[in-house]
């Protein structure tokens, strides 16, 4: 089965999330993950002139993508980024969404898009920077705001 990581670099600026994406192919590594994607963040937070401190990085959520494929995805959160060198897209934060399942014996979503894995990972840094001091110091006081208004939801709902 191969193995492979995504991270999602994100940042919150004017009420929108702006964000590129890098993927890893980790089928024939030996090691943890957390340690390939480390060195991938700091080599971008270097080119995208923000330092190691200023960086949340969370591992949020698996899946499995095909019958033959498990993804681990990542994201990366900093006030600091600067994307103006990167070809990033942009989320207005009113629009973060989660997916759900229609079927509670089947949780796993039918559609999973990259606004669903955004959503989902930044309302997981959103969790982080209410309940851990550790985290909310990362960022600039303005953010905090714009944290407040992203639901704390953790994961897809299951409907009925």
């Amino acid at each position: 089965m191969k193995l492979h990581a995504e991270v999602f670099f994100t940042k919150i600026e004017n009420s929108e999330v702006i964000y590129f994406r890098d993927h890893l192919d980790l089928s024939y590594k030996s090691k943890d993950p957390d340690l390939y994607v480390i060195k991938v963040v700091e080599n971008y937070a270097y080119k995208l002139k923000a330092e190691p401190g200023d960086l949340i990085i969370h591992s949020t959520s698996w899946r499995c993508d095909s019958v033959n494929l498990i993804v681990l995805t990542y994201i990366v959160y900093s006030d600091y980024l600067d994307f103006s060198t990167k070809k990033a897209k942009k989320i207005k934060v009113k629009d973060l969404r989660i997916t759900t399942s229609e079927d509670v014996n089947k949780p796993k979503p039918i559609e999973i898009s990259e606004l669903h894995i955004v959503s989902h990972g930044l309302r997981h840094v959103s969790y982080l920077v209410k309940n851990d001091p550790l985290f909310k110091k990362r960022l600039k006081a303005g953010t905090i705001g714009a944290f407040k208004e992203i639901d704390a939801v953790l994961a897809g709902k299951i409907t009925s």
